[in-house]
């Protein structure tokens, strides 16, 4: 759950005498708190300043000297952090923490056979205390190891004996994506959270393992169970509105994002979704609000640019749309749907020619890509230019077969006035994808009046 108000104060305040340059000065108890607090959030530089202040004036205290080793590790500051597990010593030499974050420097210095030793050295003690933490090193020394397997068979052991413990469902959650053991995942993750329903870790791994199994509303919902339970669980949140995104949920993905930004989780990739949200929902001022946002945190964006241009597009501002995708086309000239929107801003202003010079770039870089043979075809047939719209997607079908194609085709034949060829091709059509007849009204809607063409199609009702 969320933290109490005790620890907020106590936050609030350091952090004011903190940026301020001034030193706090508060019990014991109060800086652990501010270590687990900036700890669990990989607050590194925080955790480095409150540790050694807890030093200077705490200095027999062994917790502050563990602090600021594993802060300067997580800062890949190895040999301060060597000097700083010496002193340590010197106060406690047989504090098992101390050998357990040498360990961890051995891994992060590559000495992975030094690791190993000192760990075996480790397990040869009475560490009951310490096994989960234990457990969790020798699981990463496997993962450096590339030993997978085994890595996952000891954290399944050690979430069975510790199924609270945040760090191991973190690293067993890695573990998961790295072996794409996803079935037993959502076995093991459920298990933790038939005994502890609010590891909320548990859920996130959960929701990702449902995520990749295509179980999406499962993975929503464990999602929504693990930031709920830890509310400021971002990259909960996060997981959760992408995924919301690409199912086309935008309304859900857009709230989700707005939690992100209550957080002061502010960048170009949370802008540019609540933006392109808002184009999705068709709130165009809105869109262009955060577009805007996403493009201030990232000057070279060619997508918020291309989106911004997508929302005067919908609004038929042809002009605005085009000098935005002009835009995103000078950052990033690979992207064939650049050039596909900016060839269709152009034909609404009647520039055909440089219309057409960019519905053949869009080609060049696509030539698989269905979509644009057809808009190319579509824009032809508009300017009553059916004949070529018809060779254009004969050679199309040299580069992408799709049903979608030959519809489109026939709908030039009919528009060409060419009923034979048309009645012929559209007999093909309807033998290889029938459902897909619609597809030749939307092309040439004055089709749904031809009593001949519809008794052809009812002929293939099955």
């Amino acid at each position: 759950m969320g933290e109490n108000n005790n620890i907020k104060e106590i936050i609030a305040a350091y952090e004011a005498l903190y940026n301020n340059k001034y030193t706090a000065i508060l019990d014991e108890k109060s800086y652990i708190q501010l270590i687990e607090h900036y700890s669990a959030r990989d607050q590194w530089e925080m955790v480095l300043s409150v540790a050694q202040t807890g030093i200077e004036q705490f200095l027999y205290s062994i917790e502050f000297y563990l602090a600021k080793a594993e802060a300067l590790i997580a800062l890949r500051k190895f040999s301060e952090a060597e000097e700083v597990l010496s002193k340590a010593k010197n106060l406690a030499p047989s504090e098992t923490e101390i050998q357990m974050l040498e360990a961890q420097i051995l891994m992060e210095q590559h000495r992975l056979q030094d690791a190993s030793v000192l760990i075996e050295e480790l397990k040869q003690k009475d560490l009951f205390q310490h096994q989960s933490e234990l457990l969790l090193l020798e699981a990463q020394l496997y993962q450096r190891q590339e030993q997978y397997e085994g890595m996952f068979y000891l954290l399944s052991y050690a979430l069975r004996e510790d199924p609270n413990h945040q760090d191991l469902l973190d690293r067993f959650g890695i573990c998961i994506e790295i072996t794409k053991r996803y079935k037993e995942s959502v076995v093991i993750h459920q298990e933790i959270l038939d005994r502890d329903p609010y590891a909320y870790m548990a859920w996130y791994n959960l929701g990702n393992a449902q995520a990749y199994l295509g179980n999406y509303p499962e993975a929503i919902d464990a999602y929504e169970f693990a930031f709920a339970i830890q509310e400021d669980f971002k990259i909960a949140i996060k997981s959760c509105a992408d995924l919301c995104f690409e199912l086309q949920l935008f309304h859900k993905s857009k709230k989700y994002y707005h939690e992100l930004l209550d957080l002061q989780h502010s960048d170009a990739d949370t802008f540019l979704r609540l933006g392109q949200n808002y184009l999705y929902l068709e709130d165009y001022a809105t869109a262009r609000t955060f577009l805007t946002k996403a493009i201030q945190f990232d000057f070279q964006n060619d997508e918020a640019y291309y989106n911004i241009g997508q929302t005067y597009f919908a609004e038929e501002n042809w002009k605005a749309a085009i000098k935005y995708f002009e835009k995103a086309i000078y950052i990033e000239d690979s992207q064939e749907d650049y050039f596909l929107s900016l060839a269709l801003a152009l034909g609404e202003l009647d520039q055909i020619e440089e219309a057409e010079e960019q519905f053949l770039t869009a080609l060049e870089i696509a030539p698989e890509h269905n979509g644009i043979w057809i808009e190319y075809a579509l824009f032809l047939l508009h300017q009553s230019r059916g004949e070529d719209a018809g060779e254009l997607l004969e050679g199309a079908l040299e580069f992408a077969e799709d049903s979608s194609l030959l519809y489109c085709r026939v709908a030039c034949f009919f528009a060409m006035g060419n009923r034979q060829a048309g009645f012929y091709w559209l007999s093909d059509a309807l033998e290889e994808d029938f459902e897909n007849y619609p597809l030749l009204f939307h092309y040439l809607p004055e089709l749904q009046n031809d009593g001949t063409i519809l008794g052809l199609i009812s002929s293939y009702l099955p």
